[in-house]
Protein backbone atom coordinates (compact mmCIF):
# COMPACT_ATOMS: atom_id res chain seq x y z
CA UNK A 1 0.00 0.00 0.00
CA UNK A 2 1.43 3.37 -0.97
CA UNK A 3 1.42 6.19 1.53
CA UNK A 4 -1.11 8.20 -0.53
CA UNK A 5 -3.45 5.24 -0.79
CA UNK A 6 -3.09 4.74 2.92
CA UNK A 7 -4.13 8.33 3.61
CA UNK A 8 -7.17 7.82 1.37
CA UNK A 9 -8.14 4.76 3.38
CA UNK A 10 -7.80 6.79 6.56
CA UNK A 11 -10.22 9.37 5.16
CA UNK A 12 -12.72 6.59 4.42
CA UNK A 13 -12.42 5.32 7.98
CA UNK A 14 -12.81 8.81 9.39
CA UNK A 15 -15.96 9.30 7.36
CA UNK A 16 -17.59 6.77 9.63
CA UNK A 17 -16.72 8.81 12.68
CA UNK A 18 -17.03 12.48 11.76
CA UNK A 19 -20.50 14.02 11.88
CA UNK A 20 -21.67 17.50 12.84
CA UNK A 21 -24.31 18.12 15.46
CA UNK A 22 -26.05 21.15 16.88
CA UNK A 23 -26.56 22.33 20.44
CA UNK A 24 -29.73 21.26 22.18
CA UNK A 25 -30.70 22.11 25.71
CA UNK A 26 -32.15 19.21 27.71
CA UNK A 27 -34.63 19.36 30.57
CA UNK A 28 -33.34 16.51 32.71
CA UNK A 29 -36.38 16.56 34.97
CA UNK A 30 -38.54 15.08 32.21
CA UNK A 31 -38.29 11.82 30.30
CA UNK A 32 -37.76 12.46 26.61
CA UNK A 33 -35.98 11.09 23.57
CA UNK A 34 -32.73 12.43 22.19
CA UNK A 35 -31.98 11.93 18.50
CA UNK A 36 -28.42 10.65 18.25
CA UNK A 37 -28.35 10.02 14.52
CA UNK A 38 -30.67 8.82 11.80
CA UNK A 39 -32.54 5.81 13.11
CA UNK A 40 -31.00 5.88 16.59
CA UNK A 41 -33.05 7.35 19.43
CA UNK A 42 -31.99 7.23 23.07
CA UNK A 43 -34.65 7.58 25.75
CA UNK A 44 -33.62 9.51 28.85
CA UNK A 45 -34.90 7.81 32.00
CA UNK A 46 -36.27 10.32 34.53
CA UNK A 47 -35.84 7.74 37.30
CA UNK A 48 -32.15 8.64 37.07
CA UNK A 49 -32.79 12.34 37.79
CA UNK A 50 -31.53 11.96 41.36
CA UNK A 51 -27.96 12.97 42.05
CA UNK A 52 -25.25 10.35 42.34
CA UNK A 53 -22.04 10.61 44.32
CA UNK A 54 -18.63 9.51 43.14
CA UNK A 55 -16.47 7.30 45.34
CA UNK A 56 -13.63 8.93 47.27
CA UNK A 57 -10.71 10.19 45.23
CA UNK A 58 -8.07 7.59 44.53
CA UNK A 59 -4.72 8.13 46.23
CA UNK A 60 -2.21 10.24 44.36
CA UNK A 61 -0.04 8.17 42.03
CA UNK A 62 2.85 8.77 39.68
CA UNK A 63 1.90 6.46 36.81
CA UNK A 64 -0.86 5.67 34.35
CA UNK A 65 -2.20 2.55 36.06
CA UNK A 66 -5.47 4.13 37.22
CA UNK A 67 -6.06 5.83 33.89
CA UNK A 68 -5.52 2.65 31.90
CA UNK A 69 -8.24 0.97 33.93
CA UNK A 70 -10.82 3.62 32.94
CA UNK A 71 -12.59 3.32 36.28
CA UNK A 72 -13.17 5.39 39.41
CA UNK A 73 -12.22 8.95 40.22
CA UNK A 74 -8.61 10.06 39.64
CA UNK A 75 -7.00 12.41 42.15
CA UNK A 76 -7.15 16.00 40.86
CA UNK A 77 -7.62 19.22 42.80
CA UNK A 78 -8.26 22.26 40.64
CA UNK A 79 -11.04 24.82 40.86
CA UNK A 80 -12.58 26.73 37.95
CA UNK A 81 -11.12 29.95 39.34
CA UNK A 82 -7.59 28.54 39.49
CA UNK A 83 -5.14 29.68 36.85
CA UNK A 84 -3.54 27.06 34.64
CA UNK A 85 0.11 27.19 33.71
CA UNK A 86 1.33 25.46 30.58
CA UNK A 87 4.85 24.36 29.73
CA UNK A 88 6.16 22.23 26.90
CA UNK A 89 8.99 19.77 26.43
CA UNK A 90 10.43 19.12 22.97
CA UNK A 91 11.28 15.43 22.83
CA UNK A 92 11.54 14.83 19.10
CA UNK A 93 11.85 16.63 15.78
CA UNK A 94 9.81 13.98 13.98
CA UNK A 95 6.48 15.26 12.68
CA UNK A 96 3.49 13.48 11.22
CA UNK A 97 0.45 14.48 9.19
CA UNK A 98 -1.53 11.60 10.67
CA UNK A 99 -4.00 12.43 13.45
CA UNK A 100 -3.63 9.15 15.27
CA UNK A 101 -1.29 9.02 18.21
CA UNK A 102 -0.12 6.64 20.87
CA UNK A 103 -0.69 7.87 24.40
CA UNK A 104 2.34 8.63 26.51
CA UNK A 105 3.29 6.32 29.36
CA UNK A 106 4.37 7.86 32.68
CA UNK A 107 5.99 5.65 35.32
CA UNK A 108 7.71 6.96 38.47
CA UNK A 109 8.01 10.50 37.06
CA UNK A 110 9.53 9.31 33.78
CA UNK A 111 7.76 9.85 30.46
CA UNK A 112 8.15 7.16 27.83
CA UNK A 113 7.22 8.35 24.36
CA UNK A 114 7.82 7.20 20.81
CA UNK A 115 7.66 9.34 17.72
CA UNK A 116 6.80 8.73 14.07
CA UNK A 117 10.38 7.82 13.20
CA UNK A 118 10.31 4.81 15.53
CA UNK A 119 12.34 6.54 18.24
CA UNK A 120 11.50 5.54 21.81
CA UNK A 121 12.42 8.36 24.21
CA UNK A 122 12.67 8.54 28.00
CA UNK A 123 12.49 11.86 29.86
CA UNK A 124 12.89 12.46 33.61
CA UNK A 125 10.18 14.90 34.75
CA UNK A 126 11.78 15.55 38.13
CA UNK A 127 15.29 16.26 36.83
CA UNK A 128 13.92 17.81 33.62
CA UNK A 129 16.43 15.88 31.55
CA UNK A 130 16.23 13.45 28.63
CA UNK A 131 17.54 10.05 29.71
CA UNK A 132 17.91 8.16 26.45
CA UNK A 133 16.64 7.62 22.91
CA UNK A 134 16.45 4.31 21.08
CA UNK A 135 15.62 3.88 17.39
CA UNK A 136 13.53 0.73 17.08
CA UNK A 137 13.42 0.45 13.28
CA UNK A 138 15.74 2.09 10.74
CA UNK A 139 13.50 1.17 7.82
CA UNK A 140 10.42 2.96 8.97
CA UNK A 141 6.99 3.27 7.36
CA UNK A 142 4.91 5.92 9.10
CA UNK A 143 1.58 4.23 8.43
CA UNK A 144 2.59 1.35 10.70
CA UNK A 145 2.27 3.66 13.68
CA UNK A 146 -1.48 3.28 14.09
CA UNK A 147 -1.64 2.57 17.78
CA UNK A 148 0.41 0.04 19.69
CA UNK A 149 1.84 1.11 23.00
CA UNK A 150 4.39 0.96 25.79
CA UNK A 151 3.97 -1.23 28.88
CA UNK A 152 6.28 -1.10 31.90
CA UNK A 153 6.98 -4.33 33.79
CA UNK A 154 9.76 -5.11 36.30
CA UNK A 155 12.22 -2.55 34.96
CA UNK A 156 11.55 -3.36 31.32
CA UNK A 157 9.49 -1.72 28.58
CA UNK A 158 7.43 -3.89 26.25
CA UNK A 159 6.63 -2.02 23.05
CA UNK A 160 4.57 -2.52 19.89
CA UNK A 161 4.49 0.05 17.07
CA UNK A 162 2.06 -1.43 14.53
CA UNK A 163 4.65 -3.79 13.04
CA UNK A 164 5.33 -7.53 13.36
CA UNK A 165 7.71 -7.02 16.27
CA UNK A 166 7.52 -6.94 20.04
CA UNK A 167 10.42 -4.96 21.53
CA UNK A 168 11.77 -5.39 25.06
CA UNK A 169 13.94 -2.54 26.38
CA UNK A 170 15.80 -1.84 29.61
CA UNK A 171 13.76 1.03 31.07
CA UNK A 172 16.71 2.61 32.89
CA UNK A 173 19.44 2.43 30.25
CA UNK A 174 17.41 2.31 27.05
CA UNK A 175 19.16 -0.79 25.72
CA UNK A 176 17.27 -3.16 23.44
CA UNK A 177 17.27 -6.46 25.34
CA UNK A 178 15.49 -8.50 22.70
CA UNK A 179 12.81 -8.33 20.05
CA UNK A 180 10.42 -10.98 18.84
CA UNK A 181 8.98 -11.40 15.37
CA UNK A 182 5.34 -12.18 16.09
CA UNK A 183 4.61 -13.14 12.52
CA UNK A 184 1.60 -10.82 12.53
CA UNK A 185 1.06 -7.06 12.83
CA UNK A 186 0.14 -5.94 16.33
CA UNK A 187 -1.51 -2.59 17.04
CA UNK A 188 -2.49 -3.34 20.62
CA UNK A 189 -0.62 -2.31 23.72
CA UNK A 190 1.17 -5.34 25.23
CA UNK A 191 -0.39 -6.74 28.40
CA UNK A 192 1.65 -8.56 31.04
CA UNK A 193 0.59 -10.81 33.90
CA UNK A 194 2.72 -13.25 35.91
CA UNK A 195 5.71 -13.01 33.55
CA UNK A 196 3.63 -13.71 30.45
CA UNK A 197 3.19 -11.04 27.77
CA UNK A 198 0.04 -11.06 25.65
CA UNK A 199 -0.47 -9.31 22.31
CA UNK A 200 -3.46 -8.93 20.00
CA UNK A 201 -2.96 -8.78 16.22
CA UNK A 202 -4.94 -7.14 13.44
CA UNK A 203 -5.52 -10.61 11.96
CA UNK A 204 -7.41 -11.59 15.14
CA UNK A 205 -4.74 -13.79 16.65
CA UNK A 206 -3.93 -13.67 20.36
CA UNK A 207 -0.37 -14.62 21.31
CA UNK A 208 1.14 -15.41 24.71
CA UNK A 209 4.91 -15.43 25.32
CA UNK A 210 7.01 -16.49 28.29
CA UNK A 211 9.15 -13.47 29.17
CA UNK A 212 11.96 -15.54 30.70
CA UNK A 213 12.68 -17.84 27.75
CA UNK A 214 10.99 -15.76 25.02
CA UNK A 215 9.06 -18.80 23.78
CA UNK A 216 5.48 -18.70 22.66
CA UNK A 217 3.18 -20.48 25.10
CA UNK A 218 0.02 -20.51 23.03
CA UNK A 219 -1.80 -18.90 20.14
CA UNK A 220 -5.56 -18.50 19.80
CA UNK A 221 -6.91 -17.73 16.33
CA UNK A 222 -10.23 -16.20 15.33
CA UNK A 223 -11.75 -15.42 11.95
CA UNK A 224 -9.99 -12.58 10.18
CA UNK A 225 -11.72 -9.82 8.20
CA UNK A 226 -10.60 -7.63 5.32
CA UNK A 227 -11.60 -4.30 6.84
CA UNK A 228 -10.87 -3.00 10.30
CA UNK A 229 -10.32 0.31 12.03
CA UNK A 230 -7.02 1.57 13.38
CA UNK A 231 -5.79 0.21 16.66
CA UNK A 232 -6.65 -3.00 18.48
CA UNK A 233 -8.00 -3.78 21.92
CA UNK A 234 -5.52 -4.70 24.62
CA UNK A 235 -6.43 -6.85 27.64
CA UNK A 236 -7.75 -6.75 31.17
CA UNK A 237 -7.46 -9.66 33.59
CA UNK A 238 -8.97 -10.93 36.81
CA UNK A 239 -8.64 -14.28 38.58
CA UNK A 240 -6.82 -15.83 35.64
CA UNK A 241 -9.43 -14.68 33.11
CA UNK A 242 -8.12 -12.65 30.18
CA UNK A 243 -10.54 -10.30 28.41
CA UNK A 244 -10.13 -8.64 25.01
CA UNK A 245 -11.94 -7.88 21.74
CA UNK A 246 -11.24 -8.18 18.01
CA UNK A 247 -12.08 -6.68 14.63
CA UNK A 248 -15.10 -8.97 14.18
CA UNK A 249 -16.78 -7.34 17.16
CA UNK A 250 -16.14 -10.38 19.36
CA UNK A 251 -15.76 -9.94 23.10
CA UNK A 252 -13.50 -12.82 24.14
CA UNK A 253 -12.66 -14.30 27.54
CA UNK A 254 -9.82 -16.81 27.81
CA UNK A 255 -7.95 -18.81 30.40
CA UNK A 256 -4.67 -16.87 30.59
CA UNK A 257 -2.51 -19.96 31.16
CA UNK A 258 -3.82 -22.26 28.44
CA UNK A 259 -5.50 -19.81 26.07
CA UNK A 260 -8.76 -21.74 26.17
CA UNK A 261 -11.83 -19.68 25.24
CA UNK A 262 -14.19 -19.53 28.24
CA UNK A 263 -16.95 -17.60 26.50
CA UNK A 264 -17.44 -14.98 23.82
CA UNK A 265 -20.18 -12.75 22.44
CA UNK A 266 -20.45 -10.58 19.36
CA UNK A 267 -21.19 -6.85 19.54
CA UNK A 268 -21.02 -6.22 15.81
CA UNK A 269 -23.81 -4.98 13.60
CA UNK A 270 -25.64 -7.93 12.00
CA UNK A 271 -27.48 -5.75 9.46
CA UNK A 272 -25.56 -5.79 6.13
CA UNK A 273 -27.31 -2.56 5.11
CA UNK A 274 -25.98 -0.69 8.13
CA UNK A 275 -23.16 1.82 7.61
CA UNK A 276 -21.33 0.24 10.54
CA UNK A 277 -21.58 -3.35 9.24
CA UNK A 278 -18.03 -3.38 7.81
CA UNK A 279 -16.58 -1.63 10.86
CA UNK A 280 -17.83 -3.52 13.88
CA UNK A 281 -14.49 -3.74 15.66
CA UNK A 282 -13.98 -3.82 19.37
CA UNK A 283 -10.85 -1.72 19.04
CA UNK A 284 -10.99 -0.23 22.53
CA UNK A 285 -9.96 -2.31 25.52
CA UNK A 286 -12.88 -3.68 27.57
CA UNK A 287 -13.28 -2.23 31.06
CA UNK A 288 -13.38 -4.43 34.15
CA UNK A 289 -15.31 -3.04 37.11
CA UNK A 290 -15.63 -5.35 40.12
CA UNK A 291 -17.14 -8.56 38.65
CA UNK A 292 -18.59 -7.04 35.49
CA UNK A 293 -17.13 -6.50 32.03
CA UNK A 294 -18.06 -3.49 29.88
CA UNK A 295 -17.30 -3.55 26.15
CA UNK A 296 -18.23 -1.34 23.24
CA UNK A 297 -17.95 -1.88 19.50
CA UNK A 298 -17.42 0.58 16.66
CA UNK A 299 -20.95 -0.21 15.51
CA UNK A 300 -22.25 1.34 18.73
CA UNK A 301 -23.26 -1.56 20.95
CA UNK A 302 -22.30 -1.01 24.59
CA UNK A 303 -22.88 -4.03 26.83
CA UNK A 304 -22.29 -5.16 30.40
CA UNK A 305 -21.67 -8.82 31.30
CA UNK A 306 -21.02 -10.96 34.33
CA UNK A 307 -17.34 -11.87 34.15
CA UNK A 308 -17.61 -15.52 35.18
CA UNK A 309 -20.86 -16.61 33.57
CA UNK A 310 -21.03 -14.37 30.51
CA UNK A 311 -24.61 -13.46 31.39
CA UNK A 312 -25.47 -10.12 29.82
CA UNK A 313 -26.59 -7.51 32.36
CA UNK A 314 -27.75 -5.09 29.67
CA UNK A 315 -26.89 -3.63 26.32
CA UNK A 316 -27.66 -0.38 24.56
CA UNK A 317 -27.32 0.73 20.93
CA UNK A 318 -26.06 4.26 20.64
CA UNK A 319 -24.07 5.19 17.55
CA UNK A 320 -20.63 4.20 16.38
CA UNK A 321 -18.02 4.65 19.10
CA UNK A 322 -14.21 4.73 19.03
CA UNK A 323 -13.60 5.93 22.59
CA UNK A 324 -13.31 3.63 25.57
CA UNK A 325 -16.10 4.07 28.15
CA UNK A 326 -15.34 5.31 31.66
CA UNK A 327 -17.01 3.32 34.44
CA UNK A 328 -17.93 4.25 38.02
CA UNK A 329 -20.17 2.53 40.54
CA UNK A 330 -23.38 4.34 39.54
CA UNK A 331 -22.71 6.03 36.21
CA UNK A 332 -20.77 5.18 33.05
CA UNK A 333 -19.78 7.68 30.38
CA UNK A 334 -19.02 7.43 26.67
CA UNK A 335 -18.62 9.67 23.60
CA UNK A 336 -20.40 8.56 20.42
CA UNK A 337 -19.47 9.21 16.77
CA UNK A 338 -21.57 12.37 16.66
CA UNK A 339 -19.63 13.62 19.68
CA UNK A 340 -22.42 13.39 22.17
CA UNK A 341 -21.24 12.85 25.73
CA UNK A 342 -23.61 10.27 27.22
CA UNK A 343 -24.16 9.29 30.87
CA UNK A 344 -25.56 5.80 31.42
CA UNK A 345 -26.58 3.93 34.56
CA UNK A 346 -23.88 1.35 35.29
CA UNK A 347 -26.45 -1.01 36.80
CA UNK A 348 -29.30 -0.77 34.25
CA UNK A 349 -27.88 0.69 31.03
CA UNK A 350 -30.51 3.45 31.07
CA UNK A 351 -29.52 6.92 29.84
CA UNK A 352 -29.31 9.72 32.43
CA UNK A 353 -28.30 12.59 30.14
CA UNK A 354 -26.83 13.48 26.75
CA UNK A 355 -24.72 16.57 26.05
CA UNK A 356 -23.53 17.67 22.59
CA UNK A 357 -19.83 18.58 22.47
CA UNK A 358 -19.31 20.38 19.16
CA UNK A 359 -21.12 23.60 20.17
CA UNK A 360 -18.33 24.19 22.70
CA UNK A 361 -15.65 24.68 20.03
CA UNK A 362 -15.45 27.28 17.25
CA UNK A 363 -13.64 25.29 14.56
CA UNK A 364 -15.93 22.32 13.94
CA UNK A 365 -14.29 20.93 10.77
CA UNK A 366 -12.43 17.65 11.32
CA UNK A 367 -12.95 17.94 15.03
CA UNK A 368 -12.36 15.01 17.37
CA UNK A 369 -13.04 14.48 21.06
CA UNK A 370 -11.20 12.04 23.32
CA UNK A 371 -12.14 10.55 26.65
CA UNK A 372 -14.05 10.90 28.81
CA UNK A 373 -12.21 10.46 32.09
CA UNK A 374 -13.24 11.36 35.63
CA UNK A 375 -10.81 13.25 37.82
CA UNK A 376 -11.47 15.50 40.78
CA UNK A 377 -15.21 14.78 40.58
CA UNK A 378 -15.41 16.17 37.04
CA UNK A 379 -15.65 14.73 33.53
CA UNK A 380 -12.71 15.63 31.27
CA UNK A 381 -13.03 15.60 27.47
CA UNK A 382 -10.09 16.53 25.21
CA UNK A 383 -10.59 18.20 21.81
CA UNK A 384 -8.05 18.32 19.00
CA UNK A 385 -9.15 21.93 18.46
CA UNK A 386 -7.32 23.25 21.50
CA UNK A 387 -9.66 22.72 24.43
CA UNK A 388 -10.16 20.44 27.40
CA UNK A 389 -13.81 20.60 28.46
CA UNK A 390 -14.89 19.71 31.98
CA UNK A 391 -18.46 18.77 32.86
CA UNK A 392 -20.66 18.08 35.87
CA UNK A 393 -21.04 14.30 35.88
CA UNK A 394 -24.59 14.45 37.30
CA UNK A 395 -26.21 16.67 34.66
CA UNK A 396 -23.70 17.25 31.85
CA UNK A 397 -23.41 21.00 32.45
CA UNK A 398 -20.19 22.60 31.25
CA UNK A 399 -17.90 23.62 34.12
CA UNK A 400 -14.81 24.94 32.38
CA UNK A 401 -12.86 25.26 29.14
CA UNK A 402 -9.11 24.80 29.52
CA UNK A 403 -7.04 26.16 26.63
CA UNK A 404 -4.48 23.67 25.30
CA UNK A 405 -2.46 23.34 22.07
CA UNK A 406 -4.25 22.08 18.98
CA UNK A 407 -3.68 18.68 17.36
CA UNK A 408 -3.85 16.71 20.60
CA UNK A 409 -5.18 13.31 19.58
CA UNK A 410 -5.56 11.34 22.78
CA UNK A 411 -7.36 11.65 26.08
CA UNK A 412 -5.63 13.68 28.77
CA UNK A 413 -3.29 11.89 31.16
CA UNK A 414 -3.82 13.20 34.71
CA UNK A 415 -1.17 12.30 37.27
CA UNK A 416 0.03 14.02 40.44
CA UNK A 417 -2.43 16.90 39.95
CA UNK A 418 -1.05 17.67 36.49
CA UNK A 419 -2.42 17.16 32.99
CA UNK A 420 -0.09 15.64 30.38
CA UNK A 421 -0.66 15.84 26.62
CA UNK A 422 1.38 15.04 23.51
CA UNK A 423 1.03 16.19 19.90
CA UNK A 424 2.19 14.81 16.54
CA UNK A 425 5.17 17.19 16.41
CA UNK A 426 7.23 15.65 19.18
CA UNK A 427 6.09 17.87 22.05
CA UNK A 428 4.83 17.01 25.53
CA UNK A 429 2.64 19.59 27.29
CA UNK A 430 2.17 19.84 31.04
CA UNK A 431 -0.83 21.78 32.38
CA UNK A 432 -0.76 22.63 36.09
Amino acid sequence: MTYNNFLKSIIVILSFTIFSCSKKTSDLSKAHNVLINSGDVLAIDNILADKFFLPNLESDQFNNSLLSGNIGNIFYQKDKKDKYRKKSIKLSRAKSKLPFFVEIEIINNIIYYYDFKSNLIAYDLEKKLPLWKLTLEDKHEEYNLLKGGVTYYKGKLFVTIGSNFLYVIDAKQGDLLWKKNLGFISRSKPFISDDIVYVNTISNKILAYNIANKNRIWIQEFLSKDSSQYGSASFVEKNGILVTGNSNGDLILLDKIEGKVLWQDNLGDINPESESYDFSDINTTPVLYEDDIFAISSSGYLASYKLLSGIKNWDIKISSVNNRPWITKDLSFVIDKNYNLIAISTKSGKVKWVEKLKPYIKDKDNSFFYGPIIAGNKLFVTSNKGRILTFNFNNGELINKIKIPKNINHQAVIINNKIYLSDNKGKIYIIE
